[in-house]
């Protein structure tokens, strides 16, 4: 409850026991002992917010990108979608933390995966995780640059594995997630926050900001604290891995150098390293000079390092040399090798 609710209720109240005095008795008497008995609920009031509000706690958060503020009202988001299939674009909670002298907070997410990235690259990161503790520091310029980024893994994996055909098949609970955050200030004074998020029907994210009470059954705030990465694991650059999966998911072997694209299901794409910025589909028609053409671009911003492309990408496709690129940024990239996949019904 806020200083404002409370503050709301007890005016409620008071209307309520005013009207009621008068009504019941004329005398005097009655509208002091009123009068008394809501001093003494104002004070109750008041002692109360002072328990629940830690005294100096003030912290804000605030989307990344857009600076748009999250409040306990709630924001829509559509900076990141998943559509019924699976497929993530963009990134669908990304915010930051402002305040005086934070010393640390330590972030617990119960269902899905966050990570943290400090532009700063002051701090160590942890890559995808669930539970960790940042640093802050007394250089309040630099809280707008320590970014969490929320990535509803579960959700993708769930609807790419068929578990659920569509968004509005998930149950409530699964669609809904809770990031808790331990704040503590430089002075020792320390607060609970809660970012509470929830996947609309139409792909898009609900997101709210408020104070938030731990109970027994947050048993993942107990969860151990992940242990953070050498930052050239995080963002390195490795290898790339094409899998070609059947219609059931199993991994296909090649007939003769040749994939059948009428049995294709799909082609994961995966790789090792930093968090590339898209992944791209090329191919070009055997025994001509044309050059790969792009059939298709998917912007990588899964927790699993990896991005699928379904049996649409080859239906139609006779006879192509199939590669993909993985893009990082405009000078640093990882192209596959080539596969041969074409239509060998006949």
């Amino acid at each position: 409850m806020n200083r404002e609710t409370i503050s709301d209720a007890v005016g409620g109240i008071a209307d309520r026991h005013i009207e009621a005095g008068y009504k019941a008795r004329a005398g005097r008497s009655v509208l002091w002992r009123s009068v008394a008995a809501l001093l003494a609920l104002a004070l109750l009031a008041g002692g109360m917010w002072l328990l629940l509000t830690p005294k100096g706690v003030t912290v804000y958060a605030y989307a990344a990108g857009t600076d748009t503020e999250l409040t306990e009202a709630g924001q829509s988001f559509t900076t990141g979608t998943i559509s019924d299939d699976g497929e993530l674009t963009g990134h669908p909670l990304m915010f930051y933390l402002t305040g005086e002298n934070i010393e640390k907070v330590r972030f617990s997410v119960k269902n899905q995966l966050i990570n943290f990235v400090d532009l700063t690259e002051q701090r160590d990161e942890f890559g995808f995780a669930r539970n960790f503790t940042v640093p802050y520091g007394e250089r309040e310029s630099e809280y707008s640059f320590l970014v969490i980024d929320w990535n509803p893994a579960n959700i993708i994996s769930a609807l790419r594995s068929g578990q659920y055909n569509t968004i509005r098949e998930i149950p409530a609970e699964e669609r809904s997630d809770i990031i808790v955050m331990e704040i503590t200030m430089a002075d020792g004074a320390k607060a609970v926050k809660a970012v509470t998020v929830e996947l609309r029907d139409d792909g898009s994210f609900f997101a709210v900001f408020d104070d938030y009470r731990i109970g027994e059954k947050d048993d993942f705030v107990s969860r151990s604290d992940a242990e953070p990465k050498p930052r050239e694991d995080i963002y390195s650059i490795g290898d790339i891995a094409i899998q070609v999966l059947d219609r059931d998911g199993n991994e296909m072997a090649p007939d003769a150098g040749w994939y059948d694209a009428g049995s294709i299901g799909s082609i994961r794409v995966s790789w090792s390293g930093r968090e590339p910025e898209s992944v791209q589909m090329f191919a070009a028609p055997t025994g001509t000079e044309v050059s790969d053409q792009l059939l298709a671009t998917k912007e990588a911003t899964t927790a699993e390092n990896a991005v699928v492309f379904g049996r649409e990408y080859v239906e139609g496709l006779d006879l192509h040399h199939v590669s993909f690129v993985v893009n990082f940024d405009s000078t640093h990239r990882l192209t596959s090798e080539t596969l041969n996949i074409g239509d060998l019904s006949e």
